[in-house]
């Protein structure tokens, strides 16, 4: 029991985290729709539903609960913060973030989210670099690991008696 809840808690959390990922690659353009939204005139709440509408999931569906919640009558306010604790992303956390503070302070939201998208668009490139050498280095760990049993395996098929030794033997064993 132990172990089947283990095995469905490390499944629950490697989905969290492809979510996470997945909403990350997907956010320079979320913050493209909604900055050329509002640029033209649109209200935040129209610029969320162009959003849910022109991004792929999972971010539509973020956006889509943000758009029902403002139709039900929470403020956007809330909406937005209740939207910003269920992903675990700090580049979404600092989009969300950015317009509800430019929505209550009034400040130019198209600015503020021009210089966001920079930095998000060179955080993202920094990540895939950081991806890229973490998985060259975990290739080399595994590469490494490997090579002293195919070296045992092609003694012991060239040298079947040499090998016995390591097995027969107590010193052998030691050593092996």
């Amino acid at each position: 029991v132990i172990i089947v809840l283990y095995l469905k808690y490390v499944a629950d959390d490697k989905n969290k985290k492809k979510k996470v990922k997945q909403i990350n690659s997907q956010i320079t353009q979320a913050i493209k729709i909604f900055r050329n939204s509002v640029m033209t005139g649109q209200s935040l709440v129209q610029a969320v539903d162009e959003v849910s509408k022109q991004t792929n999931e999972p971010l539509s569906l973020e956006f889509k609960k943000i758009h029902e919640s403002v139709s039900l009558g929470i403020s956007m306010d809330e909406a937005l913060s209740i939207s910003s604790k269920n992903i675990k992303s700090s580049q979404y956390k600092l989009f969300i973030d950015a317009v509800r503070i430019s929505n209550s302070t009034g400040a130019k939201l198209s600015d503020i989210l021009e210089k966001i998208e920079k930095s998000v668009t060179k955080q993202t490139e920094i990540y895939s670099k950081v991806d890229a050498l973490t998985a060259q280095g975990k290739m080399s760990g595994l590469i490494v690991s490997v090579i002293p049993f195919f070296i045992i395996i092609f003694v012991y098929l060239m040298e079947p008696d040499i090998m016995g030794v390591l097995f027969t033997t107590t010193i052998g064993n030691i050593i092996f």
